[in-house]
């Protein structure tokens, strides 16, 4: 994924794009983020652009025009899965994709691309079954929190910014 990552953002620095990346771990995307974006604190002091989803807050705006949106953003589900592990998982995902795309689409100059980090466990377990992007969901918790996150990008695609959702293993 790191690899993969590097070389769309490379590609995008080529382009002369400004890219916002999204991850829960500021830290290990520093080298990878193009555009400086920051986890609000809870007495909203930060300059930059933020964004807290478990307050339901984001704030593009100081950031200018950007041409791509790079979201990585969920929380690990590498975790026992209890109640309120999948709750927070869902919450991650779902939620906080929801949040992001409809402050995008507010935005008066939106950004070309939305890359949206999904996952395989969107087929679910299917055994030997070959599988492709036409693929539909699977069964099990992974398999609904997939397309239901991939759902909450619509208000992005609704304002005509590309959608691209990415399907790999995390």
């Amino acid at each position: 994924m790191t690899t993969n990552l590097s070389t769309a953002l490379r590609q995008f620095a080529m382009l002369a794009w400004a890219c916002l990346t999204l991850t829960m771990n500021a830290e290990t995307a520093s080298d990878r983020t193009l555009f400086d974006f920051t986890t609000a604190t809870s007495d909203g002091g930060e300059s930059g652009p933020t964004w807290n989803p478990d307050a339901g807050q984001v704030r593009l705006e100081p950031a200018g025009p950007f041409d791509a949106v790079i979201h990585l953003a969920g929380e690990n589900i590498a975790q026992r899965w209890t109640r309120t592990a999948k709750a927070r998982v869902r919450a991650s995902r779902v939620n906080a994709t929801r949040l992001l795309c409809v402050a995008l689409a507010r935005l008066p100059q939106p950004p070309r691309v939305l890359v949206c980090a999904s996952a395989t466990g969107y087929y679910g377990d299917r055994g030997d079954e070959v599988l492709n992007e036409r693929s539909g969901p699977g069964t099990g918790f992974l398999a609904e929190v997939c397309p239901a996150r991939e759902a909450a990008a619509e208000p992005a695609r609704q304002r005509g910014i590309r959608l691209v959702h990415l399907r790999f293993v995390s």
